[in-house]
C-alpha cells in the first residue's frame, strides 16, 4: 500500500456507501476508485483481505492495458506502414510487447496502488482511435469513441484533459490538412464539435460536482497543489510555514495547533469520512493557497526533473529500449511517409511530448510519463518497418534478431517481477498486527485518534482499523520535553475534541505511561486518555 492508495480506498468506500457529498474530490479523480469500489461492493473482503482485492484489481487493469497496447500498436502499424509483411510486423509487435512490458512492470508497476495503469489504457485506446480516424475520416462511431476515452480519461486522471483537448486539435487540424472541399471541412468541425460535446456529456456532472463543493468553477486541483508541492516547495506537514509564505488570507478547515502549548501537534478534524483528511481532501485544506511563480524555483524543478529523467533512462528496461530506438534511427533509412502516415505520426508525437515537457516542468516520476515515453518510442521502429526486410534478407537473421530480442526483454521482465515479488512478499502483517491490537484495547472504527511521529498519510494502520486521525504531529519531541502540566492540559485538549487514544512512538516516559500498549512489532505505542 501506499498513501495515494489509502486515499483512493477511502474514497471506494465512499461511492460504494452512496456518501458522495463526500467522495466527489477535485484532487483525487473519481474513476479508479469507482472501479475498487465496485470490487469492494462485489467480493466484500474483510480488512485483512482489503489490500489483496486491490492488488487483484491492479493486476485485472495491467491485463486490459495490454489488450489496449496490443490493438494501438496493430492499428499504427496499419495506418503508418500497411504494405509490410508478415514477418515484418511480427517483429514490430515483439518490439511493441516488450516496450509494453518495460512501460508497466518497471515504469509503472502492478505494485503501487494508484491509477496510472488505468490512465496507461485510455491513452493507447485514444491513440488506437486516432490512428483508425487517419484511414476513414467519416467513422462517426470512432469520433464518438474518442469523445468517450477523453472523457473517462479524465476522469482517471485530471492531467488526461488537456492532454485529450490536445489529441483532438491534433486530430482535426490533420483532418483539414487532408480535406479538399470546404464541404469536407465542414463535416469534421461537426464530427470535432460531437466528439467534445460527448465528452462534456460524461464528464461534465463530475466538473459540476467538484465545482460546487469549492465554491468556484473547477475541473480539478491536482495540477495547483502538485505545482505548489513541487515547484514552489510547500511543506505539508509544516503548517506555520504554509501560512507566512504562501500568504493564506483565510483557511476552509482551520489548520491550527490543538493546543496553544503544542504548536506542532495540529488539529485535522474534518468530516469528510477520510482516514486521513488532509491527505485525502488536501484542495480543501489548501483552499486559500495562492499559486506563486519564481523563475528561480521553476528554474530549479527543471533541473531536478532533468535528474529523474537520467536516473529512468538508467534503468535496464528503458536503457535498452533507448538503444534499441537510437539503433532503428542511425541504422535504417528514412522511408518517405505517405500523407496519412505523416499525419498521424504528428497526431501521436505532439501530444506524447507535450505531456513529458509538462511533466518536466513540475515533477517526473515514472508511472507519470511511462505511457507517452513507451509511445515515442516505439514510433522510430514502427516507421521504419517496411526498411526491415531490405537489410534482413534472410529468415535465419530474422528469426535470431526475435530470439535476442524476446531474450533481452524478457530478461528485463523477469528482473522486474523477482523484484515485485522480494519487495511485496516479505515481512509480517505489521499494518493488520496494529489495527488488530487498535480494537483489541477498546479502539473502536470511527473513533478519532491522535497520531504523535511519523507521517500519518503513511499510517496505513489506521485505515485497517476503520478510524480517523483527528490530530497530528511528525514529531513526539514536543511531547517528550513538555512538563507534567503541559502534557495534562494537552491531554484535557485532547479529550475535549472526542480524541481518546494517542497512537506513535513510544511515550517517553510520561506519566500516563501505565494506559499505554505496545500495537506489534514495528515500534507503536497505543495510549488511552482518561
Amino acid at each position: 500500500m501506499n498513501p495515494d492508495g489509502m486515499s483512493y480506498l477511502d474514497l471506494a468506500y465512499q461511492y460504494s456507501q452512496g456518501e458522495y457529498a463526500h467522495a466527489v474530490n477535485s484532487y483525487w479523480s473519481p474513476f479508479y476508485s469507482w472501479i475498487l469500489g465496485g470490487m469492494l461492493v462485489v467480493i466484500h473482503p474483510t480488512s485483512y483481505w482489503e489490500f489483496a482485492v486491490v492488488h487483484l484489481t491492479n493486476f485485472m487493469i495491467y491485463a486490459v492495458a495490454l489488450i489496449a497496447f496490443t490493438w494501438m500498436y496493430r492499428e499504427m502499424m496499419k495506418t503508418i506502414c500497411p504494405e509490410t509483411n508478415l514477418q515484418s510486423r511480427r517483429i514490430g509487435e515483439l518490439f511493441g510487447i516488450s516496450a509494453f512490458l518495460v512501460s508497466s512492470l518497471s515504469l509503472i508497476t502492478v505494485g503501487i496502488v494508484t491509477p496510472d495503469m488505468l490512465v496507461s489504457v485510455f491513452v493507447y485506446c485514444t491513440f488506437a482511435i486516432v490512428a483508425r480516424l487517419h484511414r476513414n475520416s467519416d467513422s462517426a462511431i470512432d469520433w464518438g469513441a474518442l469523445g468517450v476515452l477523453i472523457a473517462f480519461g479524465y476522469l482517471a486522471k485530471a492531467v488526461m484533459l488537456p492532454i485529450g483537448l490536445l489529441i483532438v486539435t491534433a486530430t482535426m487540424a490533420s483532418q483539414f490538412a487532408k480535406s479538399e472541399s470546404s464541404r469536407t471541412r465542414k463535416k469534421t468541425l461537426v464530427l470535432t464539435g460531437m466528439t467534445l460535446c460527448i465528452a462534456v456529456a460524461i464528464a461534465g456532472p463530475f466538473v459540476y460536482g467538484i465545482s460546487a463543493k469549492a465554491g468556484r468553477f473547477t475541473t480539478g486541483d491536482s495540477g495547483k497543489l502538485a505545482y505548489m508541492f513541487d515547484v514552489n516547495k510547500m511543506p505539508f506537514d509544516s503548517y506555520e510555514a504554509s501560512l507566512s509564505r504562501y500568504r493564506r488570507v483565510s483557511l476552509q478547515h482551520n489548520i491550527q495547533p490543538l493546543d496553544p502549548r503544542f504548536a506542532s501537534i495540529v488539529s485535522t478534524v474534518s468530516n469528510d469520512g477520510c482516514t486521513y483528511s488532509p491527505w485525502c481532501s488536501p484542495a480543501l485544506w489548501y483552499s486559500d493557497v495562492r499559486l506563486m511563480f519564481e523563475p528561480k524555483m521553476q528554474l530549479r524543478a527543471v533541473v531536478r526533473n532533468f535528474a529523474n529523467w537520467a536516473r529512468i533512462a538508467g534503468t535496464s528496461g528503458v536503457a535498452l529500449l533507448l538503444v534499441t530506438a537510437i539503433s532503428v534511427l542511425v541504422t535504417l533509412p528514412v522511408k518517405q511517409l505517405t500523407g496519412a502516415s505523416r499525419r498521424l505520426v504528428w497526431c501521436l508525437i505532439l501530444p506524447s511530448v507535450a505531456a513529458l515537457v509538462m511533466y518536466t516542468a513540475i515533477y517526473v516520476e515514472e508511472r507519470y510519463v511511462a505511457p507517452f515515453l513507451v509511445v515515442t518510442l516505439s514510433l522510430p521502429f514502427i516507421c521504419r518497418l517496411a526498411e526491415i526486410d531490405k537489410y534482413l534478407h534472410s529468415d535465419a537473421i530474422r528469426s535470431w534478431l526475435v530470439l535476442a530480442t524476446t531474450a533481452c526483454f524478457l530478461a528485463v521482465g523477469g528482473m522486474e517481477l523477482y523484484k515485485y515479488s522480494y519487495d511485496y512478499g516479505k515481512g509480517e502483517h505489521l499494518e493488520w498486527q496494529a489495527a488488530q491490537r487498535l480494537g483489541a484495547i477498546g479502539v473502536m472504527p470511527g473513533d478519532a485518534i491522535a497520531q504523535i511521529g511519523g507521517r500519518a498519510e503513511y499510517s496505513y494502520w489506521a485505515h485497517l482499523a476503520h478510524v480517523k486521525i483527528a490530530a497530528h504531529s511528525t514529531t513526539a519531541d514536543e511531547l517528550c520535553t513538555a512538563s507534567t502540566e503541559d502534557r495534562i492540559h494537552l491531554m484535557n485538549a485532547l479529550s475535549r475534541a472526542n480524541i481518546h487514544f494517542l497512537v506513535g512512538e513510544p511515550p517517553c516516559g510520561i506519566s500516563y505511561k501505565q494506559n499505554c500498549t505496545p500495537l506489534g512489532t514495528q515500534g507503536l505505542w497505543a495510549c488511552r486518555i482518561e
